[in-house]
């Protein structure tokens, strides 16, 4: 694992680290980054699992079928991991904008109600989106936020790109819709 610039660094507000996600648990690179990122022994993070299922999440970030990109807030820092063996940490978040919003509740699947947001974007009905399990396994998916965890507010955000959209899920119950833009 490599890193770069503490946060704090008069230069830098962000630190990034990449990892190798098929030799390395991402939930590992975790906790090591964020060590790393703000001078802080380990043994004095707080244990991952109070986020995040490390096993449900080491599985989303090793499946790199299509990119990935899972953020949280661990540690009072936000954090982003990508299935490219990114990760980026910020003291605090930034806001965005989003074309499509909705929400879920806690007794409703994510990867059903992510189908739907999609097809009200799209302008479809949900038989009509590309199947799901083409960009994210919607069982892990489903899995991550299925609230075995026990903390108190779940701020775990999973992003991915379905086609030309950029489709976040928020532990809030939340599902963002954005379209992506074309680099030339």
């Amino acid at each position: 694992m490599t890193g770069n610039r503490k946060i704090g660094d008069a230069l830098s507000e962000q630190y990034h680290a990449t990892f190798d996600p098929t030799s390395e648990p991402g939930s590992a690179a975790v906790v090591s980054s964020l060590s790393e990122a703000t001078d802080t022994d380990p043994d004095e993070i707080e244990s991952i699992e109070s986020v995040v299922d490390p096993i449900v999440f080491d599985a989303l970030i090793r499946r790199q079928r299509r990119p990935i990109r899972l953020s949280f807030v661990y540690h009072e820092h936000h954090v982003t991991v990508d299935t490219g063996g990114e990760i980026w940490i910020r003291n605090s978040e930034t806001a965005g904008q989003s074309e499509f919003e909705c929400s879920f509740d806690a007794d409703e699947a994510p990867s059903h109600e992510v189908v739907r947001a999609i097809a009200a974007v799209k302008g479809a009905e949900p038989t009509g989106v590309d199947p799901l399990y083409d960009f994210i396994d919607p069982d892990a998916l489903d899995a991550m936020f299925d609230g075995t965890i026990e903390t108190g507010e779940r701020d775990i955000r999973v992003s991915f790109r379905f086609e030309n959209l950029e489709i976040e899920v928020s532990g809030d119950g939340r599902i963002t819709v954005c379209p992506t833009t074309a680099v030339a």
